[in-house]
């Protein structure tokens, strides 16, 4: 079987959506199944080298924040029947859009699949009520090309009820699509599993809570710095990490306000962090935390769980009941005063009862996460 992923940019810097499509590509790229990636970058990107070359098509530039690109439709309507489905990642882009018209224009040959990736939560209504009014402009498109689709995968339950309040009319195929990571990502030598430390020392010996992902509004990390602040004194310590790209430019305030709060000596920001500087850190931290307003599936929520890493999570996570049903971790609102009480229910546990949430952790993985699962998920959707 033949899949096309098709996405506006594969840049690292548009978080889990692109660790899915590599996952997926690292996944279906076997004896059965042949992986191939779309994207409207620019087709010198930098980024593009940690694709196979036979395997990624960069057919930019593409017009304004909308990836306008008429050169999608052409692209699709030559060599889009080659391909035995076509997933879609994301929404509100040319790239959703341009997928129907080309079904269309190629009398519905062009079979596709949208995975919204979390971008029909209500969360993004309430919260950018301008965008809001736009995107109801847009729904007309939106709803032919959801309504069209062969099916529009959802991460979870959670995620997929939630979609159906945002926009009206809404109709379409649903379907629960549980992803999954590789554990293969795990893998580091026993010399560099402190290897965070080489850039950090000092570090070394510290509790670590960390923050990894975008730094963006949606993610809480100002309710984090608050709720830090609160809980920190007992526990010398102590220290935030918060790793990420800031892709808002939201870090310098982040920065001033723990100035503000005169924590500034007890959190590190590192940017963007990958490779085994990232892995390293996912191993020698003390727990993982994420308040954020809205999320479908955090791909680092689940890294942190394959390293045996509990995770302090908010209930717009939509995986919450997961992670509170298998024990992976502690859930609360998505606000300073609930974000605060898990901190604390966490630095008051005992040491047997954190090994014991480690442990539930890892169990979580395999059990919802695990890549192994997510293909013959997959292979049962693309077969129906």
């Amino acid at each position: 079987m033949k899949i096309l992923n098709i996405v506006s940019s594969v840049n690292p810097s548009g978080g889990g959506p692109i660790e899915i499509i590599k996952q997926l590509s690292i996944l279906l790229n076997n004896e059965k199944h042949t992986c191939y990636t779309l994207s409207l970058d620019q087709p010198n990107a930098d980024f593009l080298q940690d694709y196979p070359p036979d395997k990624i098509f960069a057919i930019g530039p593409a017009i304004s924040s909308y990836y306008f690109s008429p050169k999608l439709i052409s692209w699709l309507l030559i060599n889009g029947k080659n391909f035995d489905i076509i997933i879609v990642h994301g929404i509100w882009q040319f790239t959703s859009f341009g997928t129907f018209l080309s079904f269309l224009l190629s009398g519905f040959q062009i079979p596709y699949i949208i995975y919204p990736h979390g971008m029909l939560d209500p969360w993004f209504n309430r919260t950018y009520p301008i965008k809001h009014i736009k995107k109801y402009i847009y729904w007309p498109l939106e709803f032919l090309t959801l309504h069209f689709a062969r099916f529009v995968m959802y991460t979870c339950q959670e995620e997929m009820k939630l979609a159906q309040c945002s926009f009206k009319p809404y109709s379409c195929r649903p379907i629960v699509f549980n992803f999954g990571i590789s554990l293969g990502n795990n893998s580091l030598n026993p010399e560099d599993e402190h290897c965070f430390f080489e850039q950090y020392p000092d570090l070394i010996n510290k509790q670590i809570i960390l923050f990894l992902g975008r730094i963006h509004s949606k993610k809480g990390c100002d309710i984090l710095i608050d709720s830090f602040a609160q809980v920190h004194h007992n526990y010398p310590c102590l220290h935030l990490v918060i790793a990420g790209p800031d892709q808002q430019l939201l870090a310098n305030s982040l920065v001033k306000k723990s100035k503000q709060l005169n924590i500034e000596d007890k959190i590190t920001f590192t940017g963007m962090i990958k490779g085994k500087a990232k892995l390293s850190l996912l191993k020698v931290a003390d727990v993982f935390a994420l308040s954020s307003h809205q999320e479908a599936l955090p791909i680092s929520v689940v890294e942190a769980l394959s390293n045996k890493l509990p995770v302090l999570i908010s209930d717009k996570v939509n995986i919450w009941r997961e992670i509170e049903q298998d024990g992976a971790g502690l859930v609360s609102n998505d606000d300073v005063s609930g974000t605060t009480e898990i901190l604390r229910k966490w630095l008051n546990l005992s040491i047997e009862e954190k090994q014991k949430m480690r442990e539930n952790a890892e169990k979580c993985y395999f059990s919802r996460f695990n890549i192994a699962n997510v293909a013959e998920n997959l292979e049962e959707i693309m077969k129906t």
